[in-house]
């Protein structure tokens, strides 16, 4: 199966920037790559998800597409649908 793609570019003036503030405004943020995950997880069927397992009491994490888990400098970011933060407890459902 051949891979498609989906550019985003404000280069075509104003109704492609219209239309890529339109798209950030609905899913509520500018991040550009999260977006275009979210769209490519929703053809799939997708979600963003983090798979964990737990092996010698080592705990693994596995991303389900390339930006649901990355290092940004020598920080691990975890950026998943399943992954929530609450009174400073980091939760994987």
């Amino acid at each position: 199966m051949k891979k498609k793609k989906i550019i985003f570019s404000s280069s075509g003036g104003n109704p492609a920037t219209r239309f890529m503030t339109c798209i950030m405004e609905h899913f509520g943020n500018y991040d550009m790559e999260r977006i275009a995950a979210q769209i490519a997880a929703v053809c799939r069927e997708a979600q963003l998800l983090l798979q964990h397992s737990v092996s010698d009491g080592t705990v693994h994490l596995t991303g389900g597409t390339a930006t649901s888990l990355f290092l940004e400098g020598s920080t691990l970011c975890l950026n998943a649908d399943n992954v929530t933060i609450e009174n400073n407890i980091l939760t994987i459902k």
